[in-house]
């Protein structure tokens, strides 16, 4: 994940998303490899666009607000 003009950079890693799937929805807990924080949200794919929207913060990163998880966005081929 990148913010506008890449001036900061979330690459993530090896499980820094987990979760579980039932028909066109995920529910996600994603772990910012910045700060350690963690928000649980929903993922649905709908006609061809993945629509993301985090629930909760699951776990407050050090230092707080550097996380780059997305609050709520879109996807389309």
């Amino acid at each position: 994940m990148a913010t506008v003009d890449c001036g900061q950079v979330n690459e993530g890693g090896a499980g820094t998303v987990q979760g579980s799937v039932s028909g066109n929805q995920a529910v996600l807990l994603v772990t910012s490899n910045r700060n350690g924080a963690v928000v649980k949200g929903v993922a649905t794919l709908k006609n061809g666009t993945l629509y993301w929207e985090a629930e909760e913060e699951v776990k407050v990163g050090d230092p707080p607000g550097d996380d780059l998880i997305l609050s709520q966005g879109m996807l389309k081929r």
